[in-house]
């Protein structure tokens, strides 16, 4: 080979190695791309899903709240009146524990298995109140230890708080103190 020449495998060395640095890197670029996109479907997916979380538990937590405050006027009304429930009020408060079941059963698909306890719990405490209340003789002694004060409303304000620590909402936050009025 004279002088100031190449061999010819040189240049094609390097073609094959530009070849390769530009494959490597699609690779690689095509991978971080990948990984992001992940990331951001993983994302939209926990946002969708808080979100939907957040369509149920309003959902629920609005009849609840009805009940909640209905059962607690007919539990004050036995206790301060000694007057049991009208048949209006026992049929307001059945409506509404119909009306809580879907949206009970909708909760216990996206809750945790705490607020799933804590929300069966607080049910079954209002569904025995309510079936003392109906009761062809109410009294005040066969509501037994149900006050007006603890029963209904601080049932309410636990399982609403348990559904924002879920949610994670700040407790001290305006949306929280705005309902502890009671």
């Amino acid at each position: 080979m004279p002088s100031g020449q190449v061999s010819i495998w040189i240049p094609l060395g390097v073609a094959v190695l530009g070849i390769v640095g530009v494959v490597i890197g699609n690779v690689v670029n095509n991978r971080s791309q990948n990984k992001r996109l992940l990331i951001q479907a993983l994302d939209d997916e926990r946002k969708t899903l808080h979100a939907d979380k957040m369509r149920i538990f309003a959902s629920f937590i609005e009849v609840f709240h009805e009940w909640a405050e209905v059962l607690h006027h007919a539990v004050d009304k036995l206790i301060s009146e000694d007057e049991p429930p009208s048949s209006d009020v026992a049929a307001q408060l059945k409506h509404l524990g119909e009306r809580i079941r879907p949206r009970a059963a909708q909760l216990y698909l996206v809750a945790s298995r705490d607020l799933r306890d804590k929300c069966d719990g607080i049910m079954w405490l209002y569904r025995d109140t309510i079936t003392d209340l109906c009761a062809d003789a109410p009294s005040v002694t066969s509501v037994g230890k149900v006050t007006a004060e603890d029963v209904p409303l601080d049932a309410y304000y636990e399982l609403l708080s348990h559904m924002r620590a879920e949610l994670s909402i700040d407790p001290k936050s305006a949306a929280a103190q705005w309902d502890n009025y009671g």
